[in-house]
């Protein structure tokens, strides 16, 4: 972008013979405007730019939480979630299938867990990891993580 002083511009237009104390602050003055709506432009335009830095890739999402939220240690980091284990169906004796077996705590085996269809529509893709020494604003973490993720992605914060 083009960056130009406009105070410079007025002295080396006002001619010679012109160029007194008063007439150059009269100037500065009729300008004054026009150099606050510029400077307002020039910070929008950069914040502008820093936030098409970002999409929804894992490392920029980190670097953008990490910028916002821990800038001094960096800890903040994004894993994906587990995956729901393999859908477990339970038949009717009537349907004539092999048997289903559950096994008992004591036999030593992993628990077999049961999620309702509902649960599925929210289970997170990725996690964010914040540390505990971290001081953030929830709702602000949030508004920058739904700002840059992919629309069909849910995701969980942990504090560790």
């Amino acid at each position: 972008m083009i960056q130009f002083n406009i105070n410079d511009i007025v002295e080396n237009n006002v001619s010679p013979r012109l160029r007194k104390t008063f007439t150059l602050v009269f100037f500065k003055c009729c300008v004054f405007p026009l150099v606050t709506l510029y400077d307002q432009f020039y910070t929008f335009y950069n914040a502008k730019r820093y936030e098409l830095l970002f999409n929804g890739q894992v490392i920029y999402l980190e670097h953008l939480l990490n910028d916002q939220f821990d800038n001094v240690n960096r800890e903040i980091y994004i894993t994906d979630a587990p995956q729901v284990a393999d859908e477990v169906v339970l038949f009717n004796e009537a349907e004539q299938n092999e048997e289903t077996v559950l096994y008992n705590e004591s036999e030593g085996e992993q628990p077999i867990v049961l999620y309702n269809e509902s649960e599925y529509q929210y289970w997170p893709d990725f996690i964010v990891h914040v540390p505990s020494t971290v001081a953030f604003d929830e709702p602000r973490m949030r508004a920058y993580l739904d700002k840059y993720k992919l629309a069909s992605k849910n995701y969980e914060i942990k504090i560790v």
